[in-house]
């Protein structure tokens, strides 16, 4: 019995220190969580961030030492995650380390905002996403 509880905890203990480290530092925690299907928007370092939005607080991820399955998309998704639980829509990515000889992992730091103005939100949506379709320049010359 004290074995099998032991493997148990053991266990845990293991299986929690693979997974990145989250810190956040919310301004305010007066915001429900969003729908596990509402879309966050990630925006990049040189984006703006719109007018209007609330400031709801800082996210760091970083590794924990044992950090596996640390990607980037890894990382941006449990980003994503932790700001529905904030209530936030938006990321504001401000600094984004690759993996290096001193780790693994993607670390990422970034401000979470939350911008209700549906107009202001779907043209940041289509925007990402023509960004997203094509890695050649708009006014390219040249055939695909």
């Amino acid at each position: 019995m004290k074995k099998a509880i032991t493997l148990i905890i053991f266990s845990a203990i293991i299986l929690q220190s693979c997974s990145p480290k989250i810190r956040t530092n919310l301004s305010t925690n007066s915001y429900k969580p969003l729908e596990s299907e509402s879309e966050i928007v990630v925006l990049e370092q040189n984006d703006q961030v719109p007018e209007n939005s609330k400031f709801i607080g800082d996210l760091k991820i970083g590794d924990s030492g044992f950090s596996t399955d640390c990607g980037y998309t890894k990382v941006i998704d449990e980003a994503k995650i932790t700001a529905r639980k904030s209530g936030a829509n938006l990321i504001h990515l401000t600094e984004v380390k690759k993996p290096n000889f001193g780790s693994t992992c993607y670390r990422i730091k970034a401000k979470l905002y939350r911008n209700l103005n549906n107009e202001i939100f779907a043209k940041i949506s289509e925007r990402k996403k023509l960004k997203n379709k094509s890695r050649l320049p708009s006014d390219a010359d040249y055939a695909i």
